[in-house]
């Protein structure tokens, strides 16, 4: 365990500074989402709708740019519902990409262009609010700070280890809540 811990890369906070979470504006429309960094920076979370409405909803988590340059950033989605009933993606200008709609997809080194005062972000999406939230988690993120002097965006060292750790507690943890209500009905 001390020789893992030597050997692992020194982990930056990425939302810090100009891009702290409390920076960014969370909106649900439909939806009962929340974000949260779990971990000081490192990763943010964006939890989708489970409101129970039975309609589609969004929850996004977006923040206007500083200055032009790259976005970038690694994610993994989870999502105990069935595929396609949630998803998530990034905004840019109000424009959403989707990047999963599964359990367990990722992607590394995702990267977009924002010019100055670009409104972009992430949104997770569910179409009934009903099963079980979609779960975005984005780390290594880095996008153009404006400071004076700087030539653009310092990338983060990657924490992909540290995000999957973060993802499989998630995803235990609503394992355990899913099968604790089992449990509770089958006892009522």
């Amino acid at each position: 365990m001390v020789l893992s811990s030597a050997l692992a890369p020194q982990a930056r906070a990425s939302f810090i500074g100009y891009y702290d979470i409390g920076n960014f504006t969370t909106s649900n429309s439909n939806s009962d989402g929340s974000a949260w960094t779990p971990d000081g920076g490192l990763t943010v979370v964006i939890q989708g709708g489970n409101n129970g409405s039975g309609v589609p909803g969004t929850t996004d988590l977006v923040i206007n740019a500083p200055a032009a340059g790259t976005v970038q950033f690694d994610y993994i989605y989870n999502s105990l519902d069935a595929p396609g009933f949630d998803g998530a993606g990034y905004l840019l200008n109000g424009n959403f990409t989707p990047l999963a709609d599964t359990d367990g997809e990722s992607g590394t080194d995702i990267s977009f262009s924002v010019n100055s005062g670009d409104l972009f972000g992430f949104e997770v999406w569910t179409a009934d609010n009903q099963g079980e939230p979609g779960i975005l988690t984005v780390s290594n993120f880095s996008a153009p700070d404006g400071a004076e002097g700087a030539d653009g965006p310092v990338p983060e060292p990657r924490t992909l280890p540290m995000v999957l750790l973060a993802a499989a507690v998630v995803a235990a943890y609503r394992r355990m809540k899913r099968g604790a209500a089992a449990r509770n009905e089958g006892n009522a």
